[in-house]
């Protein structure tokens, strides 16, 4: 959880009216005001996301900011030493499947205006998709997709803003 934290931002979007506020500031999730967070992390993301508390921590996380959505944006340097980055979603949304609305957002006008040239990366069985218990005793399905990021040059500061485009 502490690893989320330690660079996050919160966007929030209502209808045409998207505003981008720093995390002191904030807004419950309801039906008219959304929001959802992004967080930036200097790990691969499979070595991230298959640490032992990954989802309790997470989920936690999650519940304490009150999104139901988290983008985890991943830069690293491989073996080769070349900059690569990754971004994972991860929902704990009940009512929405993550899997369709990436199919969606990988087609919307939103995404062709800074083209990530997302590549889905397969995770290893029983990470992508299951049931899980919150903190609060609440059910919920996780749902987490993790893609390699191969145009390098859009940060947060370009990926946020175009995910406020295509959730308003």
């Amino acid at each position: 959880e502490r690893a989320l934290q330690l660079d996050y931002k919160e966007f929030h979007f209502h209808g045409t009216n998207q505003t981008h506020t720093s995390k002191k500031q904030g807004h419950r999730l309801g039906r008219h005001k959304k929001k959802f967070g992004i967080s930036s992390i200097l790990v691969p993301g499979l070595d991230f996301m298959t640490r032992e508390r990954f989802y309790s921590s997470t989920l936690a996380f999650m519940e304490s900011r009150q999104i139901s959505l988290l983008g985890i944006m991943f830069a690293f340097y491989d073996g080769q030493g070349t900059l690569r980055r990754q971004l994972a979603f991860v929902s704990i949304e009940r009512t929405v499947s993550l899997h369709e609305l990436m199919c969606s957002f990988l087609k919307s006008p939103a995404y062709k205006s800074v083209d990530l040239q997302l590549e889905k990366i397969q995770l290893p069985e029983g990470l992508g998709a299951g049931d899980i218990f919150s903190s609060k005793g609440a059910f919920w399905r996780k749902n987490v997709i993790l893609f390699d990021q191969n145009n390098l040059s859009p940060s947060r500061k370009q990926i946020g803003p175009m995910l406020e485009d295509y959730f308003a």
